[in-house]
C-alpha cells in the first residue's frame, strides 16, 4: 500500500526530502519514530518539518515544528 503525503505549501525541496523518506518508509526501513503517549508516528525532515501519521503510516501529514509540537501532546480522549 502506498502512504498518502498532505501539508501546507512548503518549498519543493522539502517535499522532495519528504516523497523520498517516504519511499524508504515503504521499503520497509524504519525511518519513523513512534511517540509512545498518543501512538502516532513522526518522520524528522529537517529542523523545522516534521511528518506525522495517526493511523500507522498509511496515511502522513507534513508539518512545522511549530503545528507539530501543538499537536504531539494532544493525547486521546478515554
Amino acid at each position: 500500500m502506498k502512504a498518502r503525503l498532505s501539508g501546507p505549501p512548503a518549498d519543493p525541496l522539502i517535499y522532495r526530502k519528504a516523497a523520498a523518506l517516504l519511499a524508504r518508509f515503504e521499503r520497509g526501513e524504519k525511518v519513523y519514530t513512534r511517540l509512545t503517549q498518543s501512538g502516532k508516528w513522526k518522520i524528522n525532515i529537517g529542523y523545522q518539518w516534521r511528518m506525522l501519521s495517526k493511523d500507522n503510516g498509511r496515511n502522513w501529514r507534513l508539518m512545522t515544528h511549530e503545528t507539530y509540537n501543538q499537536l504531539k501532546g494532544r493525547r486521546k480522549k478515554r
